[in-house]
């Protein structure tokens, strides 16, 4: 294959490089030439030469990344985090800026110490990208760590909005790229990133934007057939596909039932006493049909839980509510532990949502309404703030599986 040839190739040019070498300076770079193919070819006594090659030349950025990769490749974070910290010390390389800062959101032994590593690792990722501003490779990077600062630290929206502009820009990069060109670190333009489209994919369906998360990843199975996508792809459409069922038939209750949960609501002059100043300020509106496309800010609408819309625990937390006219929609709110459910009695207990965004979900000819809320000060149940319940969104990271090149 290309990495036999080149590896065959490299040998080739190394013992032209060993005839050709003068001097002490020469004969310290074959060294190291030789060591980084003897650790790209897994050869055991690759990380002796590597060691060897760093002591006689500290300047070489090349040893040190493959010391430390090869450090990382056999567990040990701690020596790769060494060699990395050790090359940026002597040159401000941007393949050592790229493993630190993967490295850095993989440590820390306890909650705080993996945050101050994780906002580490965001002012590295961000120092790759300044370095240059055109590779794909660093935004693609940044953008991850966006994603581990909002859902491991700061549950902030703004990040995971901007870690979907770093995958765009990663992605605008790739596509106005030129074909594959390598340099001597290792690094290509022009190749298109399948983890980028599947990490945004899951990213989206976290969002409930799920044509989106479709479209990518489909495009990741096209281009790895080995990553799972065809299976979030059918567990989107089984997901949107039931909701839509759910909210069309009301959750399949008789009608007789459906009206004494509707009635619980009250009518629409009774209003409920609300433990917060401001949400008790917003603007008190009766049905869905009230509400306007996107964020209704300073308002506040009661509904009815009905049942579960989502049984795989993955967040947000979503249910299938109704309004005073029996009307059935969607509703998702993040950062809520899926226990409320279970405090939530069907139907007899009045549900307030405070500013909720409304949208329409569509996947294909498949369609629902839904009100999301970002954050879960904004659930009320009779009145009541479940503070006890709240609960950071978790996302499976481990598809975010990074580690450099060797």
């Amino acid at each position: 294959g290309i990495a036999q040839a080149a590896q065959r190739d490299g040998w080739a040019a190394l013992e032209a490089a060993r005839e050709a070498a003068q001097g002490r300076r020469g004969a310290v770079q074959v060294l190291g030439w030789e060591a980084r193919l003897r650790a790209a070819a897994k050869d055991p006594g690759a990380e002796e030469l590597l060691c060897r090659a760093a002591k006689l030349d500290p300047t070489d950025a090349r040893v040190w990344n493959a010391l430390g990769e090869l450090h990382w490749a056999n567990g040990d974070l701690t020596a790769a985090h060494h060699c990395f910290t050790s090359c940026l010390e002597f040159s401000r390389d941007i393949r050592a800026m790229r493993s630190l800062s993967m490295l850095l959101r993989k440590v820390g032994a306890t909650p705080q110490e993996r945050a101050a590593s994780t906002k580490e690792s965001l002012r590295v990722a961000k120092a790759a990208v300044a370095l240059d501003c055109n590779s794909h490779e660093s935004w693609y990077l940044l953008g991850n760590t966006y994603l581990s600062l909002f859902f491991a630290v700061s549950h902030d929206p703004t990040h995971l909005e901007a870690a979907l502009k770093a995958y765009r820009r990663s992605e605008a990069l790739e596509r106005g790229g030129c074909p594959a060109q390598v340099d001597g670190d290792g690094d290509s333009d022009g190749e298109r990133n399948p983890d980028l489209y599947f990490n945004r994919g899951k990213v989206f369906e976290f969002l409930e934007e799920y044509a989106a998360a479709v479209k990518d990843y489909e495009q990741a199975g096209a281009l790895d057939p080995r990553l799972p996508s065809a299976q979030r792809i059918e567990s989107i459409f089984r997901r949107v596909g039931n909701a839509a069922e759910l909210v069309q038939r009301k959750g399949h209750l008789k009608s007789k039932r459906l009206a004494a949960i509707t009635k619980s609501l009250g009518r629409p002059e009774d209003d409920l006493p609300i433990a917060s100043p401001t949400a008790a300020s917003a603007r008190r509106v009766s049905t869905l049909a009230d509400l306007s496309l996107g964020k209704n800010t300073q308002v506040r609408l009661d509904v009815a839980i009905l049942l579960p819309l989502a049984s795989s625990g993955a967040p947000p937390l979503s249910f299938l509510a109704v309004d005073r006219t029996g009307t059935a929609f969607g509703v998702s709110v993040y950062h809520l532990d899926a226990a409320v459910l279970a405090k939530c009695r069907s139907g007899r207990d009045r549900i307030t949502l405070v500013e909720p965004l409304l949208r329409e979900v569509r996947l294909g000819a498949i369609s629902y309404p839904l009100l999301q809320l970002q954050q879960p000060t904004r659930f009320f149940v009779n009145g009541e703030l479940l503070s006890s319940s709240f609960a950071h969104a978790a996302l499976d990271l481990t598809s975010f599986s990074e580690q450099p090149k060797q």
